[in-house]
């Protein structure tokens, strides 16, 4: 995920590895999503009212 986040700096990979934390969810409401995120953990984010 270190590498990753030097591709997509914006969503701070290296600081939550990419887990559902609430820098996480931050970054995905304010950037939207990138080729990265797995579908199998969007549909449980995306099903909280107050994401995208």
């Amino acid at each position: 995920m270190v590498e990753y986040a030097k591709e997509y700096p914006k969503y701070k990979f290296e600081e939550h590895k990419g887990y559902g934390s609430p820098l996480h969810i931050e970054a995905i409401e304010m950037f939207g999503l990138c080729p990265l995120h797995r579908t199998t953990f969007l549909t449980k984010i995306l099903s909280e009212p107050s994401v995208l």
